[in-house]
């Protein structure tokens, strides 16, 4: 297993990096359906549409936010409807969802790879999910940086939340001094983030990689291949490779779009793998960076079950941090629970930057992940 496991990140990796929507995502692509089909599954490319980056987008309602600010230094009501614009977009998008600043954004084409094998149908589907898409690194996630990525984000979101209150209240302390240093203040620091984010697209690179999440498309394939070799009873292993989830989540959608009446019947679950090459394995029971998401109490029941057995090191997680491509799942209340694997400080490591390489992944965490995942499959086809 852990031959196979060095062999399949190694190909991945090859690639200089795997950019949403670019042809180094396609050629990635083309790698997972050959070892789908060296494994014995039938595959089906999915296309979709999908922008390139998220910066754009999000650089769209800063914008919204911090002119609605300025603006309400002279004109309060018109500076606080565009603050509620700049607020609506930040939550659906944060959220996991279209805005229409995002329907505006021009986009390309990417795919999904869909995997299910010939031992026909069974009583349970069980689909392992993980992204294969890379990102642009960014002085936000530098190592100096990265750390205090959850409260910079906080702040932002402060911000964001009270710029419409704050823009209306120009209509009686528009001219005092200290109302004026407040706006100007917010105002500076939303604008400072937009500067990130276009340094970004201008100076920086794609990542390689490795571990977000050629670890997690490696887990997936791995299984992949065990289950192959090792028919269940009761349940049907399906694979489901996403692109463009490191620009919003765009093929979690389409996956939930195309096959949303099937993943939501009772016996059906989905399994997400997403950094799972260094650290400590969790399981996390939800995630959210704004309002919380809840993953399936049922299998979340099992991951702690057998954290009290051979898996006592493989903890609980709540994820605030960022986005998977389960929360999309959570929405349309689909059984659905991601593994991801953390370091002493609960960070992801070399998260989107360019030591993100296979010379700093440790295969046994992969191996754990694969090893954990067995175990989750075997319970579901237990499972009354």
């Amino acid at each position: 297993m852990l031959e196979l496991i060095k062999e399949i990140l190694s190909e991945l990796v090859s690639l200089p990096h795997r950019g949403s929507t670019t042809q180094k995502e396609r050629e990635a692509a083309e790698i997972i359906e050959r070892r789908l089909r060296e494994f014995g599954y039938t595959t089906r490319v999915e296309p979709f549409l999908s922008p390139r980056t998220y910066s754009w987008e999000v650089i769209a309602f800063a914008m919204l936010v911090s002119g609605g600010l300025l603006l309400s230094l002279t004109r309060p009501a018109m500076g606080a409807i565009l603050s509620v614009l700049g607020l609506w977009s930040f939550v659906r998008h944060f959220d996991g969802r279209d805005t229409i600043l995002g329907k505006l954004i021009r986009k390309k084409t990417s795919q999904n790879i869909v995997g299910e094998p010939k031992n026909g149908d069974k009583q349970k589907i069980v689909y392992l999910m993980a992204h294969y898409d890379t990102t642009r690194a960014s002085h936000l996630f530098h190592p100096l940086m990265v750390k205090n990525f959850r409260q910079s984000f906080l702040i932002s979101a402060t911000i964001i939340f009270i710029s419409p209150l704050v823009a209306f209240s120009g209509l009686w302390f528009g001219k005092i001094f200290i109302y004026k240093t407040v706006v100007w203040g917010m105002a500076i620091y939303v604008s400072v983030q937009i500067l990130f984010l276009i340094h970004r697209e201008l100076f920086h690179k794609y990542v390689n990689g490795a571990n977000d999440n050629g670890s997690g498309v490696t887990a997936m394939l791995a299984l992949a291949q065990y289950f192959s070799d090792h028919v269940l009873e009761n349940t049907v292993v399906k694979i489901v490779a996403t692109g463009c989830e490191e620009v919003g989540l765009y093929g979690a959608r389409t996956f939930v779009r195309r096959f949303g009446d099937d993943l939501a019947s009772e016996n059906t679950y989905v399994l997400n793998f997403d950094n799972v090459g260094k650290g400590d394995l969790y399981y996390c029971v939800g995630e959210g960076m704004l309002g919380f998401h809840h993953y399936d109490s049922q299998l979340v029941t099992m991951a702690e079950y057998l954290s009290f057995g051979e898996f006592s090191d493989v903890k609980p997680l709540r994820y605030t941090l960022a986005q998977f491509d389960s929360l999309i799942l959570t929405h349309e209340n689909i059984k659905t629970i991601t593994f991801i694997s953390l370091d002493d400080q609960k960070r992801i490591p070399n998260w989107h930057w360019y030591s993100d390489t296979i010379e700093n992944i440790e295969w046994s965490s992969i191996r754990k992940a694969v090893d954990f995942g067995i175990a989750m499959i075997q319970q579901i086809d237990r499972s009354g």
